[in-house]
């Protein structure tokens, strides 16, 4: 993607999806994360009752410095598929570990009843570039990870047969210091984290 593209939005309709990026093609914030607004009749509207899904996309520049343009590559393609095909998947197992927060709040909260999406907000998907990491990589890590073996660290990270990789940053209204987070790999529920 380059700026010598007419407008600032890519659409598919083999998978069904409208990105258009905020700003164009030409803001790469400095955290090298660009934003987009991901439209598709695919999206769940409980998640998405405004029916547009803002992703946060790593890439870099597309000249390799910063300038003009940046580099969506089809790992992160794939992801953003993966992610609109698999969101009644998604809206389940998200919901499921939401819902056994809400049952611990206290009984007169009246958070604890009702739809629990209706007291969620989903910020954005970051969507990232396959990340494979070199057995030098793990070795360092390893001082980060002492209580892990190096396969269990491996696991952690993407491999080269890794198909798509997404994030899903939510906050919720029952906890205003805290961030959720939800990752998914190759169509699989991997963690749900309070950070």
């Amino acid at each position: 993607m380059t700026n010598d593209m007419e407008n600032s939005g890519l659409e598919s309709t083999r998978i069904g999806f409208e990105l258009m990026f905020v700003g164009g093609f030409s803001t790469l914030r400095p955290d090298g994360q660009i934003k987009a607004d991901l439209r598709s009749a695919q999206l769940e509207r409980a998640m998405h009752p405004s029916e547009v899904a803002r992703l946060h996309i790593a890439t870099h520049a597309a000249d390799g410095k910063r300038g003009p343009g940046f580099v969506l590559d089809g790992f992160q393609i794939a992801s953003i598929a993966e992610f609109l095909e698999s969101q009644s998947h998604v809206f389940q197992a998200i919901g499921a570990e939401l819902r056994e927060e809400q049952l611990l709040l206290e009984d007169s909260d009246p958070m604890r009843s009702g739809d629990v999406w209706s007291y969620v907000q989903i910020d954005y998907i970051l969507i990232e570039p396959r990340r494979v990491p070199t057995p030098e990589g793990l070795a360092k890590m390893k001082k980060w990870y002492r209580d892990k073996t190096l396969e269990e660290i491996a696991t952690m990270h993407d491999t080269p047969e890794t198909r798509s990789r997404f994030d899903l940053y939510l906050t919720v209204a029952w906890d205003d210091e805290h961030i959720r987070l939800a990752r998914f790999r190759d169509g699989h529920f991997r963690s749900f984290s309070s950070e």
